[in-house]
């Protein structure tokens, strides 16, 4: 009220205009401090994270184990480093230095070497970087299609199309070879190269990292415990977004110390993918992976839910034990 009076007051003595002045001020001096707050640097609370979620964000074992193996970028390469052909079609990348086409014939299988590096015009004026490689005497480019100077910082050596580091397949084999690990994946290969489902989470000894295919760059040839011989494509990636890479693929140690409560018999269902009555959520999802769909309800006495997966398997809980399944 005291500040109602003091307007009326101000506009007799000054006018109106000098009222709406004072109304302005009090409703721009507030406007301001709440910008403040949520625009200034030095004014917004910084959010610690948990340590579990330090935990979640820092690199596996796995993961660190292979972040030595990186690809090297163009101005980087010594002579003579070697690229591993999987495909005859790498031919149709390639020219010799006069133009001409290059015979694709006997090139899967074969190591072009590199022989240095040159810069070629471009019709847009531009310089464009040309990788000289040899192969049985013969020199063979490879336009990168990057500007020179951008592709000595940025064309990487994983990059050559159907042909793979092998600078990268040696730094792998020299990691891993004669180690034993544990599968992470069922999804194993024959000596044919035909896809069949393997174990997971079993004790492998590594063999030898071998050259891969056009989709994976190394192939990992493993020993189970029983005498099996088989192998795993490989991606040299340890992002989240590489598929099939080692973290993947593989423990560094035995999963089934982090599930001691888990019983042998169960542990053997989990490693063929299978299921039975009376497992719960955490085996069957260690048997299957995560479900596709979840739907989750109750009747008058117990909790119920569904699990349904793209191939068609359907696993049917009661409160929080597999009571039937489909797969």
């Amino acid at each position: 009220m005291k500040l109602y009076h003091s307007f009326r007051i101000a506009a007799r003595m000054t006018g109106l205009n000098f009222v709406k002045q004072v109304f302005r001020l009090f409703l721009i001096i507030p406007l301001l401090t709440l910008g403040a707050c949520f625009t200034g640097v030095e004014s917004t609370k910084k959010i610690a994270l948990s340590k579990a979620d330090r935990k979640i964000l820092q690199p596996s074992a796995e993961e660190l184990l292979m972040s030595v193996v990186t690809p090297q970028p163009l101005g980087n390469w010594t002579q003579h480093k070697s690229f591993f052909i999987v495909s005859d079609r790498a031919a149709m990348l390639l020219h010799t230095p006069e133009g001409g086409a290059v015979n694709g014939t006997d090139l899967q299988g074969a190591v072009l070497n590199f022989e240095g590096v040159t810069d070629a015009p471009a019709p847009d004026g531009s310089r464009k970087a040309l990788i000289i490689l040899q192969h049985d005497g013969q020199r063979i480019v490879f336009d990168t299609g990057r500007e020179y100077k951008d592709a000595l910082q940025h064309f990487m050596s994983d990059r050559l199309p159907m042909m793979i580091d092998v600078d990268m397949l040696t730094a792998t084999d020299s990691l891993i070879k004669g180690r034993t690990l544990w599968t992470r994946s069922s999804v194993w290969n024959d000596a044919d190269g035909q896809r069949y489902e393997g174990r997971k989470f079993v004790p492998v000894t590594v063999m030898a990292v071998l050259p891969g295919s056009i989709a994976f760059p190394a192939r990992v040839q493993f020993r189970d415990e029983n005498g099996h011989e088989a192998f795993m494509f490989l991606n040299f990636g340890t992002s989240s977004g590489d598929s099939r890479s080692f973290a993947d693929l593989f423990f560094l140690t035995d999963p089934k110390l982090r599930y001691p409560k888990i019983t042998d018999h169960v542990w053997q269902l989990i490693q063929h993918g299978a299921l039975e009555a009376g497992m719960t959520k955490e085996e069957a999802k260690l048997s299957l992976g995560n479900p596709d769909e979840v739907m989750a309800g109750h009747d008058y006495s117990q909790t119920l839910d569904i699990w349904r997966y793209n191939d068609g398997s359907m696993l049917r809980f009661a409160d929080g034990l597999l009571i039937d399944f489909r797969h």
